[in-house]
């Protein structure tokens, strides 16, 4: 298996230099075979990166897209994305075709496709804006807004938008947090879906956060939040009490190793309305369970809401 994997590899490097040769002839062609090599080999790898990191604990496609200097259209799962080389580690698995949060998506999709419909999706951390695309592609979802303050990532985004002609997708280029205040970010494109309040930038600016109460005042709508901003996720629910307590929304949050050094589930029990049930999103298939022992994500969902009788089926 592996040396029909190797095979394949040199067949489609040799076909893509070839088309490269006829369509570039008398041209500098290193260049362009370069920069094709490394694309070719970033979408292999990123096809079996989960597989190496499932079997090896190797996680190196990070080492095959940092090398792509040129910004690229790619489609996954559909949807088209806009591939830019600043922010080209944020893309993970998807020159592979798939989603670097299947099981997430996975879910997302269960809950909307057993709803008449939700007014609002709110994501929270939207980097590159892999959740912002998708989910707007949903007839029944109304209206999508992202918020992430890193611009070479918002500037992915809007791309993104742009080539999906999505008119219900907003991205606003905002931290969020408990407080409008200054804070120093990492503006920088390395790595960028790791950026933290909580981490040394390596280039930093000064951004003024803002909350979700200030973002959606008196806003009372049928809505998914998802949260995805690498420890402050508790930050930002405790700037979203107000929005909570109005619309009950669905709501997903970033809770693993990270997380647990900047909050706890208890930490987050108190800062949810009393009738909130929280469960462990699982990675291996996308549904719900309670044990929380090995989490990556988690969801919490309000038993008077519409969300829990869904929830409660995917509940395993």
């Amino acid at each position: 298996m592996f040396h029909c994997g190797i095979i394949r590899y040199i067949h489609l490097l040799y076909l893509e230099s070839v088309a490269l040769i006829d369509k570039h002839a008398g041209e500098n062609l290193v260049g362009d075979i370069i920069e094709e090599f490394w694309y070719i080999s970033a979408v292999l790898y990123s096809k079996i990166n989960p597989f190496m990191i499932r079997h090896f604990g190797m996680d190196k496609v990070g080492f095959f897209l940092r090398r792509i200097k040129r910004a690229r259209t790619i489609e996954v799962e559909g949807s088209l994305f806009g591939f830019d080389p600043e922010v080209s580690t944020s893309f993970g698995h998807m020159l592979g075709g798939s989603f670097n949060e299947p099981e997430t998506h996975k879910l997302l999709k269960s809950v909307i496709n057993n709803l008449d419909g939700i007014d609002l999706f709110v994501d929270v951390g939207s980097n590159i804006g892999e959740f912002v695309i998708d989910i707007a592609s949903f007839d029944k979802v109304g209206r999508v807004i992202g918020f992430e303050p890193n611009l070479p990532c918002v500037k992915s985004c809007l791309k993104s938008i742009e080539l999906n002609g999505l008119k219900k997708a907003e991205i606003r280029q905002k931290l969020l947090k408990d407080s409008k205040e200054p804070v120093t970010f990492d503006i920088s494109g390395e790595n960028a879906n790791a950026h933290s309040i909580f981490t040394p930038p390596n280039k930093s600016d000064v951004i003024y956060s803002s909350t979700i109460d200030d973002e959606f005042g008196d806003v009372n709508v049928s809505s998914i939040l998802l949260i995805d901003v690498e420890g402050a996720e508790a930050l930002v629910l405790a700037g979203a009490r107000s929005f909570i307590e109005r619309n009950i929304p669905f709501i997903i949050f970033e809770y693993n190793f990270v997380s647990t050094r900047y909050f706890s589930l208890e930490d987050v029990r108190k800062l949810l309305p009393s009738g909130y049930d929280i469960f462990r999103l699982r990675v291996k298939d996308g549904f719900l369970d309670r044990n929380m022992e090995d989490t990556w994500n988690c969801v919490a969902v309000h038993k008077d809401s519409p969300f829990y009788p869904v929830a409660m089926r995917l509940v395993r």
